[in-house]
């Protein structure tokens, strides 16, 4: 009797999208840290919608700044929204925490799913929680303990 094949573990996906180059090779070295991953980056959002498209899935986890040129994070909330988008999102900002709240409940309120808004500097245990968050959502459609909405 042969010895059934192991599972293999599927390798996580995100997408970054920051116009700051220092912060998204931080979030790349967080993210590598905890194992292998696939990161695609977007330096504003039109980009990233272009990027979105030609992915072959909804990656594990997008990463948005609020701020950045030409499309924003607030734009590309509204586009996900009327697309539907199903995947996880993090809203990150290195500037006023309040926004990221407001702009947190308006995309919720469109239906996103956003696990974490997270300040600039990023801390990475926080970043890591909102992925766990992210994942045990996506797999089995329940919240991991700690993950709770607080909105």
């Amino acid at each position: 009797m042969q010895n059934p094949e192991p599972p293999t573990s599927r390798i996580a996906t995100f997408l970054l999208v920051d116009d700051d180059e220092f912060s998204v090779e931080a979030l790349r070295e967080m993210l590598q840290d905890d194992g292998p991953v696939h990161i695609e980056t977007a330096t504003n959002g039109q980009l990233a919608l272009q990027a979105l498209a030609s992915m072959k899935e909804v990656p594990d986890m997008l990463i948005c700044d609020l701020f950045m040129p030409e499309m924003d994070g607030i734009d590309i909330m509204a586009q996900l929204a009327r697309q539907h988008y199903p995947g996880a999102i993090v809203l990150v900002s290195g500037r006023n925490i309040e926004y990221l709240a407001i702009a947190r409940l308006i995309a919720i309120r469109n239906g996103l799913n956003v696990i974490g808004v997270l300040a600039k500097p990023l801390n990475r245990d926080l970043l890591l929680e909102a992925f766990a968050c992210g994942r045990s959502m996506v797999s089995d459609g329940q919240e991991a303990p700690g993950c709770q909405d607080e909105a």
